[in-house]
């Protein structure tokens, strides 16, 4: 099976320690399991602002824009590269209008290594939850009526690091640019300077088991250093 990048995603913290660590307060109804392999079309944890405070809640991974018919660009819209996401017809509304900062303690990428692929688990070197630059969209399905809320990570060149491993990494936000990255107020069009690899010293990452490749496995031997 064929992983694309940043494919899985690991929040193993609980609702407080997220909630705290960004300074959001949880929506009364948010329900959040912690996850060691969290996969496109499941729940991401993300901050949004709100009423000019922060707000925790849960989003679907895969961006639907609000004009598609169907659920089928789910698929496509899982990231959205810095580089064109201001062009791009399924994100560069949400750019303008509807940012938020998906929280994550990692994420996996593959490497060809000896003929095989080999997970690495890249996280907060300081064991810290990450915000990641993202996207969200409202879209309603004409058929059912459903209220659809979904997402997309943004990803740029990778820094010395990550390049190691794959040619590209989700955009890390430090603790200003999350907070420029959130404020409705920001002019678009200077928050470009936001969207590039964080510093090497933030992440650590070692190579993992290969069971991380199949997502019904979600257990804490999956982020261990592989033997």
């Amino acid at each position: 099976m064929r992983v694309a990048m940043c494919g899985r995603i690991t929040n193993h913290k609980d609702l407080d320690t997220n909630a705290r660590s960004f300074d959001a307060s949880v929506e009364p109804s948010l329900v959040w399991k912690p996850s060691y392999n969290l996969a496109p079309t499941q729940d991401l944890l993300v901050v949004g602002a709100r009423d000019g405070r922060r707000v925790l809640r849960t989003l679907r991974w895969g961006l639907i824009p609000a004009w598609s018919k169907d659920r089928e660009m789910a698929a496509r819209c899982v990231q959205a590269r810095a580089e064109t996401v201001a062009e791009r017809p399924a994100f560069r509304e949400a750019f303008r209008r509807r940012r938020c900062l998906v929280l994550v303690t990692g994420w996996y990428e593959w490497r060809a290594e000896a003929g095989a692929r080999v997970p690495w688990w890249f996280h907060g070197a300081r064991g810290q939850v990450l915000a990641l630059a993202g996207l969200w969209e409202r879209w309603i399905d004409t058929v059912t009526g459903e209220d659809v809320r979904t997402c997309a990570v943004l990803t740029c060149a990778p820094n010395a690091m990550a390049a190691r491993v794959h040619d590209r990494m989700p955009v890390v936000l430090g603790a200003n640019g999350a907070a420029r990255w959130l404020d409705a107020g920001s002019d678009p069009d200077g928050l470009h300077g936001l969207l590039r690899a964080c510093p090497d010293d933030v992440l650590e990452a070692w190579a993992v088991d290969r069971r991380v490749g199949n997502h019904r496995h979600d257990d804490a031997r999956l982020i261990e250093r592989a033997a």
